[in-house]
């Protein structure tokens, strides 16, 4: 052996041996910052820390715990988690049980699940309450139950027109079904920005259907994306009036504006009042009623019952908005409510919510009017809509044939459909133009549907731009 030789394989052993090893004083700033992210739930920034630790310390069970609990929070590296907890269920770590029972869950992998929270419940010192444990537990059996009765045939993805690699959500269909529009942080966004987490900034995007398909996405022009965050949240049922949200410049709390439809596009968005967008508090989302009589708004404001709930906002005689009233604690839950829905005849409301009898994170749910026109209990849309993943942002066609919805079940938000779930066979869209005798040119107007035999019963009325 040469001295070249014998030189290169003492550099090996001496990187093998070392490997991974950290000076104690590394290893101990290591250890705390590792923690101070974990405690304050910053778990992008806990996570890699905690995967260093694992490397060193491969035989230490919290830090494999706190490895997969971290990435349990983390989107897209969910399912990563079971790898580290199971390692650390290995070494008999009390609480990786609980944390192993919902990672199991991700899995599918059900008895596996409930034989963690078993286990967990057994152990003298568990940290969750037994009314937690029991919520998770009753989740798990629930998630099977659903999957064994599935409603309907599986979604469809929507093509590359709409979807890319980047996240798509919160689709919204004008009232013929002709023209998508849905968020989106692809590549190219207006202002070109980044997150930390290496996303575009929202934008705005539209597709039409030309034929049986859909035109490659554009995100709509300036003045309604920005080179801040744009997203989409509802139509009126005349697609003449458009919500969004917009961040404010400093990205940490944002307001809802509307946009009107004129003749030349879209007119710079206005943002709504006080009531509605409401100082130190987040508004996400919003839906308007047929009607524009009333607004169901998402908000985290005071009186809430759960994180954020859904109100009811209505417009007063002189065109303000009302205060905003709880919409109650049989739609709202102890948890989050999220992107409301109403039918074209206000009587269901689909909505979002990662508490009632959710499978997932956030499941899509239904409430439908009593004869006394107060909602219901909710019910969960069912599998295969709804999954262990985010599934979130449902609308329907004015008629119902088609529903569009996001979900994470792949991993990223994309956008998806499903057919003839929600069809109302006595609801009838018609689409025209009002245009001058003359000039044949199409005119803004307002247009009233009246009873044939009762001229005093209006049936509908929108305005064309």
């Amino acid at each position: 052996m040469t001295k070249l030789n014998t030189l290169i394989l003492g550099i090996i052993v001496v990187l093998l041996t070392t490997a991974g090893a950290l000076p104690k004083d590394n290893t101990k700033r290591l250890k705390k910052e590792a923690e101070f992210f974990f405690q304050i739930g910053d778990y992008d920034l806990a996570e890699p820390l905690f995967r260093k630790l694992v490397r060193i310390y491969p035989k230490k069970a919290e830090y494999k715990f706190k490895t997969g609990v971290s990435l349990l929070h983390i989107r897209n590296k969910e399912k990563e988690a079971l790898e580290f907890l199971t390692g650390a269920m290995a070494k008999d770590y009390d609480e990786s049980f609980f944390y192993g029972a919902q990672a199991y869950h991700l899995h599918l992998r059900f008895e596996e699940a409930i034989d963690c929270l078993d286990i967990y419940q057994g152990k003298k010192n568990h940290v969750m309450d037994d009314d937690v444990i029991e919520v998770l537990r009753e989740k798990i059996l629930y998630t099977r139950e659903l999957m064994s009765n599935p409603i309907s045939e599986k979604p469809v993805l929507m093509n590359r027109a709409i979807n890319t690699k980047s996240q798509e959500y919160a689709p919204l269909i004008n009232r013929d079904g002709t023209i998508l529009y849905f968020t989106s942080r692809r590549p190219g966004s207006t202002g070109g920005l980044m997150d930390g987490n290496g996303d575009f900034y929202e934008d705005i995007f539209s597709s039409h259907l030309v034929g049986d398909r859909w035109s490659k996405a554009k995100p709509l022009r300036p003045p309604v994306n920005t080179s801040g965050h744009d997203a989409n949240v509802s139509f009126s049922a005349n697609g003449n009036t458009l919500i969004l949200y917009r961040t404010e410049s400093d990205l940490r709390a944002g307001n809802l504006l509307y946009a009107i439809k004129t003749q030349n596009g879209w007119s710079d968005p206005v943002e709504y009042g006080e009531n509605i967008n409401s100082s130190g508090t987040h508004e996400p989302s919003a839906c308007l009623s047929f009607d524009e009589s009333y607004m169901l708004l998402v908000s985290n404001r005071e009186g809430t019952i759960g994180g954020k709930d859904l109100f009811i906002v209505r417009k007063l005689p002189n065109g303000e908005w009302s205060k905003p009233q709880n919409l109650g604690d049989v739609v709202n839950s102890t948890k989050d409510e999220e992107s409301p829905f109403l039918s074209a005849d206000g009587n269901r409301l689909y909505f979002s919510s990662n508490g009632h009898n959710s499978i997932g994170g956030f499941d899509i749910f239904y409430s439908e009017r009593d004869a006394e026109g107060n909602w219901m209990k909710p019910i969960n849309i069912g599998y295969p809509i709804n999954t262990v993943n985010d599934d979130i942002y449902f609308t329907t066609t004015q008629d119902g044939s088609r529903g569009y919805f996001s979900s994470s079940r792949e991993g990223n938000m994309d956008i998806y459909y499903i057919d003839m779930l929600f069809e109302d066979n006595d609801l009838v869209v018609v689409k025209g133009y009002v245009k001058d005798i003359l000039s044949k040119k199409t005119l803004s107007a307002y247009v009233a549907l009246e009873e044939q035999d009762d001229l005093d019963n209006m049936s509908a009325s929108f305005t064309n731009n």
